[in-house]
């Protein structure tokens, strides 16, 4: 598609109409195959009508201060390196270890201070998740172009180690606020919320049934 209106109307005003995506993963496969991103159809479209209210300009606003919080600790781990005469500062890995702590902090609520411990255990994970070996790559393309092979023969795209250590987490942040009656504004709160309607009160109106890996895939 190259005409910009066209582009523009897919992308805005008739969003709601493009539910697939391309992609086909069985959603047996893993708990993060049942993300947004992967969803498809009407089972997509309540999902995504759930997760919205978690990204309204006001809830992105309340997340600036939690984000310059490890801004400010980059800086602060920057100017100590130069400090030591450090000859060089990599700053991938730097850039990389800010990320986490903004993903950590923003979307789970846990405070992991890569920046001076590069090698906890989420950063790992976070790691292993994204980087794209050729078995992944494969994966996709297979998703693809030959979904009912991919489907077949089930295939796996993400490690299984790391989907289990974040499907804990997960499990584990939304134990703590419950029993805790913590409430913080972030993802994790809009999918405690989502979970609550979908899968505990069953307030979905379509034959789609949503279970607890529904929303942890989406974490």
């Amino acid at each position: 598609i190259r005409d910009p209106e066209l582009i523009n109307r897919i992308l805005t005003k008739d969003f709601l109409y493009f539910t697939d995506h391309g992609v086909d993963i069985d959603p047996s496969s893993s708990p993060l195959a049942k993300s947004l991103f992967l969803s498809s159809g009407q089972k997509w479209r309540t999902m995504r009508q759930k997760l919205s209210p978690g990204f309204t300009s006001g809830k992105l606003k309340d997340t600036y201060s939690q984000i310059n919080e490890c801004g400010d600790e980059m800086v602060s781990s920057i100017v100590e390196t130069i400090e030591k005469k450090t000859d060089q500062i990599e700053l991938k890995t730097l850039s990389g270890r800010f990320s986490t702590d903004v993903i950590a902090t923003c979307a789970f609520g846990l405070k992991l201070d890569s920046i001076k411990n590069g090698d906890s255990e989420f950063r790992r994970y976070v790691k292993m998740l994204f980087t794209n070996t050729p078995k992944q790559m494969f994966v996709m393309l297979l998703s693809m172009t030959c979904p009912k092979v991919a489907k077949f023969l089930k295939l796996k795209m993400f490690p299984e180690e790391a989907i289990n250590f974040f499907y804990k987490v997960f499990v584990d942040v939304i134990k703590y606020r419950e029993e805790h009656n913590v409430v913080r504004n972030d993802i994790t709160q809009t999918l405690i919320q989502a979970r609550e309607e979908l899968v505990l009160k069953k307030t979905s109106t379509t034959e789609d049934t949503f279970t607890d890996d529904d929303i942890i895939g989406n974490a």
